[in-house]
């Protein structure tokens, strides 16, 4: 029985799921106490492993699949015979030679059936073969213990690459970390949202710092070799800094144009709901216009539901409809340009893709000097950016930091950076 926990604990982890070591213990024993029917396996997963909607769905349907495989797996294949070649050379046998042989095949055959039929002993150390559970490995559980591995991985196409006959499409299961936002339906997106805000919540518990000139420190180099130039190069003075308690200060600024809608106003939902976290929270939205949502994104915060719609309604930031990013700029330098200085951190979430308009770099660049430093998030593929009418080349030379983000890892990672 270990060897088959094993096999398919290692199966579930290759299908997206992630299960720790006392989770597997936990599954272990879950089933030593109600059985290794397949109902009870079933029970069992859901019981220990199961941490959300989306796996509390797809672990019944992933266990059916993998106990279909071992099915299969166990069944006798023929070899291929040469009829031609038998019929020319028949096998020279005793009567007593053949029917010993006979016998044989047949016994094999009944145990087989026998088998495959017969439904396993409910209990704990059962190693009776059955076809609805996980007793009867055709390995020692040394083995599966050193390798711990199912064979071949979870696909949509079957095992190992090779589609069983059992097989009936059973979908792969997603792993909600790694899923596009813009591909999750509404119950995967709640359940992404619970992800982030998870997290967020914890690494709200610490502290922010940032460096300031003082008396004891660390040695502030810059600061240090400026000085020295003075003195000819020597540093006579030590220059120094230290930490102190801090909260960064945001602006944001969200793209809400075409595919690019949903990453920003999912972005700005979590944002929003982690406000506590920052010293202020500026939001701007923007097409080919820019305006402020600031109090509109509160607003819709209490239901956790920022509609690109209705920022696209009330705030009358598209007139064309089509991205134009340097009338956009040069929009935000001549009325926004206020609302940043040397403590602002500005958040960019867009695809920089331009519609082959004026880049508007000059005010780009006017704008990241005036920040601490600029962050700009781009939901596109990496593979993607230099294609078509993207020109993230021509502004990431301005910004601290350029980061892909199109799901929940990507953006717990950005978090993390902007704290």
């Amino acid at each position: 029985m270990q060897a088959r926990v094993i096999e398919l604990i290692n199966f579930l982890r290759e299908a997206g799921f992630s299960i720790s070591t006392g989770e597997t213990v936990d599954f272990f024993m879950a089933l030593k106490l109600v059985g290794l029917e397949r109902r009870d396996v079933e029970t069992a997963a859901l019981c220990t492993l199961a941490k959300d909607k989306q796996s509390y769905d797809q672990l019944p349907v992933l266990i059916s699949s993998y106990l279909g495989f071992l099915k299969e797996k166990q069944k006798i294949t023929p070899p291929c015979i040469d009829v031609r070649s038998v019929l020319n050379n028949p096998p020279r046998l005793s009567r007593r030679e053949f029917l010993f042989l006979q016998n044989k095949i047949k016994n094999s055959i009944r145990d087989e059936l026998a088998q495959n039929n017969s439904f396993p002993k409910t209990g704990p150390g059962v190693k009776a073969g059955g076809s609805g559970g996980l007793a009867g490995s055709g390995k020692p559980a040394g083995e599966a213990g050193r390798h711990g591995r199912f064979p071949g991985k979870p696909t949509a196409a079957g095992m190992d690459g090779q589609k069983p006959d059992h097989y009936t499409g059973a979908p792969r299961a997603t792993n909600l970390r790694e899923l596009d936002l813009s591909r999750a339906d509404y119950d995967q997106l709640e359940e992404i949202r619970k992800i982030i805000v998870g997290m967020g919540r914890r690494l709200a518990v610490n502290k922010g710092y940032r460096k300031k000139p003082g008396p004891t420190g660390t040695v502030d180099m810059r600061k240090t070799v400026a000085r020295a130039v003075s003195s000819g190069g020597v540093p006579l003075v030590l220059k120094k800094q230290r930490r102190i308690p801090s909260k960064p200060r945001l602006v944001v600024l969200c793209d809400l144009s075409g595919s690019v809608a949903p990453y920003s106003e999912f972005f700005l939902q979590v944002l929003v709901s982690l406000q506590q976290r920052f010293g202020s929270l500026r939001s701007f939205a923007f097409v080919d216009r820019v305006e402020e949502v600031t109090q509109l994104a509160k607003q819709s915060s209490d239901t956790f539901q920022i509609s690109a719609q209705r920022i696209l309604r009330e705030a009358k930031i598209s007139v064309t409809g089509f991205s134009n990013y340097g009338k956009v700029w040069e929009q935000f330098h001549q009325s926004f340009f206020d609302s940043l200085n040397r403590f602002i951190t500005l958040i960019i979430l867009g695809d920089a893709r331009n519609n082959w308009q004026p880049d508007g770099l000059e005010y780009f660049r006017a704008i990241s000097e005036q920040c601490r430093r600029v962050v700009w998030l781009n939901p596109m593929p990496r593979t993607k950016w230099r294609a078509g009418d993207c020109i993230i080349d021509t502004y990431a030379p301005f910004c601290s930091h350029v980061f892909e983000c199109r799901n929940a890892t990507q953006m717990m990672g950005v978090i993390r950076e902007i704290l």
